[in-house]
């Protein structure tokens, strides 16, 4: 077959634009939705479509056509530039002294190459290995999707009753503040007094568990199982997807499916991937209203190149506000006359740590643990609990006789090393990681039914006993030590036994 080389450099180059998109999608491949897949390759399409176009240009000015030649070597510089973190891995396993050095002679020496010795047969070879490089990572992220998981349909199999006509449909919230830490653990690892806004939501009405502690210590297991009212995973169980628990946090849940059953309006505020809107909901509160926030999805590529050394990446997310929240519920609530059900998952405190103590955005954003950056914790929470007294507030006013439900998912984990496997977590690890808030407002006649070591897998038993005047039924309190799952091992999960105290 006669060699076209100006098809088989453009070629060349597409294949090399998409190679490093690939491999980002299979490596966070349990993560992804496929709409998100689609936007992700989008960008090498883009960066193909105007690559074509500069070549052209340039080649308008050049006294010969050396546009294949040119177009070639773009197709090895994006290939550098976007695999920078895969090959900076290869040169630090062989521990070449001045890894970034070695990437950058490395690079000049191969695009050197690429414009010296450029040639029909060259760009053949090179476009093969680029095609096969880009279908190894496209067929695993496509074997991994069709393998199947456990999905929640499978637990949501048990049919479900509507509450008899004769039950008052009080409106029910319930709000998660992503690793909100209990008062003890405030005190004792920060140096931090949460009595004022512990305080103001007892003045509310609420009822604080003094002792409560979450059943998981990563919120996509322990969101999803308090909404379901069981432990979704025991001891020595394996999975390989987390996305499989995200629909349970999307909506299709047993509690809000039986909520809807019974006439309810479901609000769904999200806070990150794992409780985006998809359509369960009748209401979504999203202030960004768009699919994948432009600042996401350039942290995320910048990671693969060399620019990641003088990036600070800050993954804001579509994460509502609670000031946001209780703007538009003032706006819901005027608007629905019949039951309402609201969940609303609630980023910060959790990082990325982005304002200040009064709620501005802060110069020196931060993502990760250390002795510098507590300080952004505790003005992230500082200004949570501002919002936080303001929406108690709220409720008091607007939805006086409403079910109430604040909690955490999980604590902090500044004691936590990221390699911490979980046979090595200790007992001030596990108590950081698992003492959550949790803040209950029902009736005078459930809180009877309230206790100081609640969890979040009670949520549904006291919800619906306080709807229908029945005891709740709790499950026994269990912990478990998450891993998640990685390219080569599955999740894991542990039983975790608390030492008596």
């Amino acid at each position: 077959m006669k060699l076209n080389p100006t098809r088989e450099a453009n070629l060349a180059l597409l294949a090399s634009c998409l190679w490093p998109f690939l491999n980002l999608v299979n490596y966070n491949k349990s993560q992804l939705e496929v709409e998100y897949v689609l936007v992700l390759l989008s960008v090498p399409v883009l960066l193909f479509v105007c690559g074509i176009g500069a070549l052209r240009l340039l080649g308008r000015f050049s006294r010969r056509d050396e546009t294949p030649r040119f177009t070639f070597a773009l197709a090895i510089a994006v290939a550098l530039f976007f695999n920078y973190h895969a090959i900076y891995d290869v040169l630090a396993a062989l521990a070449l002294p001045r890894i970034n050095y070695a990437y950058l002679t490395l690079s000049t020496l191969l695009l050197l190459a690429a414009l010296r010795f450029f040639n029909p047969a060259v760009i053949r070879v090179s476009l093969v290995f680029f095609v096969v490089a880009g279908a190894i990572p496209a067929f695993e992220a496509m074997k991994y999707r069709s393998g199947g998981t456990a999905s929640s349909a499978q637990m949501n199999a048990r049919p479900l009753s509507p509450l008899s006509p004769e039950t008052r449909k009080r409106n029910v919230y319930h709000v998660i503040l992503d690793s909100y830490p209990r008062d003890d653990q405030l005190r004792k690892l920060f140096g931090f007094d949460n009595s004022r806004t512990l305080d103001a939501l007892r003045n509310r009405g609420f009822y604080v568990a003094a002792q409560a502690l979450a059943n998981y210590p990563s919120t996509f297991l322990s969101v999803s199982s308090g909404l379901v009212g069981e432990y979704l995973l025991g001891d020595g169980d394996e999975f390989q997807d987390m996305l499989q628990f995200a629909d349970l946090m999307r909506g299709n849940n047993p509690m809000i499916r039986r909520l809807k059953l019974s006439g309810y309006k479901y609000v769904h505020a999200q806070g990150h991937l794992y409780t985006i809107c998809v359509g369960y909901e009748d209401w979504c509160i999203d202030p960004y209203q768009q699919l994948l926030s432009s600042r996401d999805l350039l942290d995320v590529i910048v990671q693969t190149t060399p620019i990641r050394r003088f990036w600070r990446p800050i993954v804001r997310g579509s994460a509502v506000p609670l000031s946001y929240l209780q703007a538009r519920l003032a706006a819901i609530l005027e608007a629905e006359k019949g039951p309402l059900a609201v969940f609303a998952h609630i980023l910060p405190p959790h990082s990325p740590w982005t304002v200040t103590a009064d709620c501005r955005p802060r110069d020196d954003p931060a993502l990760a643990w250390s002795e510098s950056t507590k300080q952004h914790f505790l003005d992230s929470l500082t200004c949570v609990n501002t919002q936080l007294t303001q929406f108690v507030g709220f409720l008091d006013s607007a939805d006086p006789e409403a079910i109430v439900v604040i909690q955490s998912d999980h604590g902090t984990n500044s004691l936590l090393a990221a390699d911490s496997a979980v046979k090595r977590w200790t007992a001030e690890q596990f108590e950081e990681r698992f003492a959550i808030l949790m803040a209950v407002r029902v009736p005078e006649q459930c809180r009877k039914w309230l206790y100081p070591s609640m969890s979040p897998v009670d949520v549904p038993a006291l919800v619906f006993a306080c709807l229908e005047g029945k005891q709740p039924v709790y499950r026994p309190y269990q912990s478990f030590l998450v891993e998640v799952p990685t390219d080569k091992e599955p999740g894991r999960v542990k039983r975790y036994r608390r030492a008596a105290r």
